[in-house]
């Protein structure tokens, strides 16, 4: 009976208790979102350049691809590097543009829209979104090219799916925002993953070895920070700067392939397609087609 008293209190006790997640992680401000239309392109250093002055009539969440910049909003000067986010509410002043002797083209990304229902947004959201660097790159670029093509079939499925795109990238972002910092390892874990996607590394072993962990204790990370595998991770890494050769060189679809390790081609157009759902060749075109190369 004292047993069973004791059972009884310790589990009152334990749902009066706030779960550790609600208690981290705040309530995300959108249920749903209004796209009003999609931005974003690419600034060379001397061809279009990059010089941004403007006053949003609705929200803007914004996303540095590549590049470095400078940006003033709300009396404060920011500094741009690939991966940093904002979230302006409507009736911000922006202006912003590249940093100072940077020769490296500017690409950016850019959703305008409105949260449904309509409704102000807290001034702590608003800045827990802004000036940002999203750790997850690869998996925020596939997004915004998922929520550009959507968009660009001008249909209301099309639509759809560029909402849930763009809301999918603010939840994770606020997720990011709103949880404890990242530990010194996770930093070098994507840091080395990066760098072995972009130099054709996939020897998981190896990386695992440089990050002083077993290839099952660096899985288990990778997969709490990137949702993936590692092996998987790495491919995709490997295609996200495929896609920006593609993109910004001349060089041809073999020797894109060599530059990331691939003693195949074949093999890396297979690779590509799965990941791109688009032969290296059809992405090149339509990137050209549309102003992004």
């Amino acid at each position: 009976m004292k047993k069973d008293r004791q059972a009884r209190q310790s589990g009152a006790r334990s749902k009066a208790m706030p779960s550790p997640v609600s208690s981290v992680i705040p309530a995300f401000p959108f249920r749903e979102i209004e796209i009003v239309g999609l931005g974003g392109r690419m600034h060379g250093p001397t061809s279009h350049p990059w010089v941004w002055e403007t006053t949003t009539p609705h929200f803007n969440f914004w996303f540095l691809i590549q590049g470095e910049g400078r940006l003033r909003y709300r009396k404060r000067d920011w500094v741009l590097e690939p991966g940093t986010c904002f979230l302006f509410p409507p009736g911000s002043r922006i202006s912003g543009g590249p940093a100072p002797h940077s020769r490296e083209p500017v690409l950016n990304f850019s959703v305008h829209f409105f949260p449904r229902p309509r409704q102000p947004v807290p001034e702590d959201a608003l800045a827990r979104l802004s000036g940002r660097k999203v750790h997850r790159m690869a998996f925020f670029l596939e997004l915004a090219l998922h929520a550009t093509d959507a968009y660009k079939r001008g249909d209301a499925h099309g639509l759809r799916q560029t909402e849930l795109a763009a809301l999918q990238m603010l939840h994770h972002l606020w997720r990011e925002a709103s949880s404890p910092p990242p530990r010194k390892q996770d930093d070098r874990i994507l840091q080395f993953l990066a760098e072995a996607g972009r130099k054709g590394g996939t020897d998981v072993p190896r990386l695992a070895k440089r990050v002083g962990l077993s290839p099952s204790q660096l899985t288990r990370r990778v997969k709490v920070l990137t949702g993936m595998a590692p092996a998987a991770y790495l491919i995709r890494e490997r295609i996200s700067h495929a896609c920006s050769l593609l993109t910004e060189t001349a060089q041809s679809v073999n020797e894109v392939a060599e530059a990331l390790g691939y003693s195949d081609p074949s093999y890396f157009v297979r690779q590509f397609q799965e990941v791109m759902k688009s032969t290296p060749a059809r992405f090149r075109r339509k990137a050209l087609s549309e102003g992004r190369a």
